[in-house]
């Protein structure tokens, strides 16, 4: 008879009703977390019904949240809210369009970050300040009670994980603008430091909007290491026989195994102002592989601006495949004890020419001054100091006998110093897994003649046409 009904239905052109039988969503549980620096979030378990589910989240002042696709179990999400809400609704819809809701309170955090700042300075004196205020998060109106203090901190280093605690009132020093100073001297490097209310005061309530002070961290990036005052600066050069193309240079001498841990230079006569000989780094700084591996030693020196150009610093350095000069410790700067001010910079290499730059004010913070000998743009002392590779600027190759000109033929040519070290007698014999300056595009293997071979580059850093052409230094 039922089967009979519903046909009649059909035939007199009406739709039967059938009742749903599964309307009955249920939202077990909803719980509202409020964490500092962030939107709330909404936490609920979801059954019943017919799934995909779709959310939406309403607060008391209408801001609204929906996500779409829900599946059936366990659900956490994020919501937007204006700074004065305190309740929330969520109203779960199903496939079928039943649907069910639930209401929570909540309290929302007002942010507070301390307003930091970082001044490089000596090793003696924190270059690390705080003014005593926090910065209101823009989200939020200016909270009614600001906490009067004592305050605690916590001061960590990102890479070390490190961590310095303690009471600011106890281990800062305030100096006469009422700025509190960490003393300590804190290692170049990122850090998050937090300043907070003690943790026996109480926490503080808003109650005109119904919020809590919460203290969130700030990030300073500190430019200089303890003992590094003076003059610090970065700079980037490339040397034309380890860049055959591109612009990364190799590092087959490095990945050979045959650089020395000791700089070289003082082998090779040259007499450091300021630094003593013979300084040297740990094997795990030839570890590193890829663009900052490195790819030989270089020398940087800090001469007077003008005439006559002399020496005031100079020291042994690295240079890695991406064209930037670190210092020995590592650091990405090379520091000199100098007082900031007008300067000239010099880079040498064992068989390639040195280049001066022109007058450049450095000051004590590194991020202050970049000398890129790669760029058009960069001044340099004399007339050609510099080859084109590519798109690069390079040091010119083939001084394999260091004493500052290319000359392929004559008196103390640089190509006897290749024949020699390959033999002297049999041209196309080759020597092996060398450090050595005849080995000019630092492959680790001397070539007289052949593919590869060093001679040749001697032959075009002189021109490539005039054997007897010397291509000279431009350094005073």
């Amino acid at each position: 008879m039922k089967q009979l009904a519903s046909q009649l239905l059909v035939l007199i052109g009406l739709t039967p009703i059938v009742a749903n039988a599964q309307c009955d969503v249920v939202i077990s549980f909803f719980t509202i977390n409020t964490p500092c620096g962030d939107y709330p979030g909404a936490e609920m378990f979801l059954s019943g019904g017919t799934p995909p589910y779709s959310l939406t989240l309403t607060t008391d002042l209408q801001a609204q949240t929906t996500y779409s696709d829900v599946p059936e179990g366990l659900w956490n999400g994020q919501f937007f809210t204006d700074p004065y809400d305190t309740h929330v609704t969520v109203t779960v819809s199903d496939a079928l369009n039943c649907s069910a809701s639930a209401s929570q309170s909540f309290i929302q955090y007002h942010i507070l970050t301390p307003q930091l700042s970082y001044t490089p300075t000596c090793a003696t004196t924190g270059g690390l300040l705080w003014n005593g205020n926090f910065e209101n998060s823009p989200s939020f109106p200016p909270p009614s009670c600001i906490p009067e203090g004592p305050f605690d901190y916590t001061i960590t280093n990102l890479s070390t994980l490190a961590t310095s605690t303690g009471s600011i009132t106890s281990d800062w020093i305030q100096d006469p603008s009422e700025e509190w100073r960490y003393p300590g001297p804190l290692e170049a490097g990122l850090y998050v430091v937090n300043i907070f209310p003690r943790a026996d005061l109480p926490i503080s309530d808003c109650p005109y909007n119904n919020s809590i002070d919460c203290f969130n961290a700030q990030q300073v990036h500190v430019s200089v290491s303890p003992g590094d005052c003076g003059v610090n600066v970065r700079l980037r050069t490339a040397l034309a026989g380890a860049l055959p193309t591109g612009t990364v240079m190799t590092d087959h001498l490095r990945a050979s195994g045959l650089l020395p841990l000791v700089e070289p230079y003082s082998a090779l006569g040259y007499s450091f102002t300021g630094t003593s000989p013979g300084i040297a780094v740990a094997p795990s700084m030839f570890n590193t592989t890829g663009n900052q591996a490195i790819v030989d030693w270089v020398i940087v020196e800090v001469r007077q601006p003008s005439a006559p150009f002399g020496i005031l610093h100079s020291r042994p350095a690295l240079l890695q495949r991406d064209g930037n000069v670190i210092d020995a410790d590592g650091s990405s700067y090379i520091n000199a004890p100098l007082p900031p001010g007008t300067y000239r910079f010099t880079v040498r290499h064992r068989n390639h020419l040195g280049v001066m730059t022109g007058p450049l004010v450095c000051s004590l913070d590194p991020t202050n001054t970049l000398i890129d000998l790669r760029s058009t743009s960069t001044s340099t002392f004399g007339t050609d100091a510099l080859t084109t590779v590519g798109p690069l600027r390079c040091m010119w190759p083939g001084n394999t006998n260091f004493d500052g000109q290319v000359r392929y033929s004559g008196t103390g040519n640089d190509r006897d110093v290749v024949l020699i070290a390959v033999g002297g007698s049999t041209p196309s014999n080759t020597s092996n897994n060398v450090y050595s300056a005849a080995d000019i595009n630092l492959d680790g293997v001397v070539k007289y003649t052949g593919p590869d071979n060093d001679r040749d580059i001697i032959l075009q850093s002189i021109g490539g046409t005039v054997p007897t052409a010397v291509r000279v230094q431009q350094l005073p």
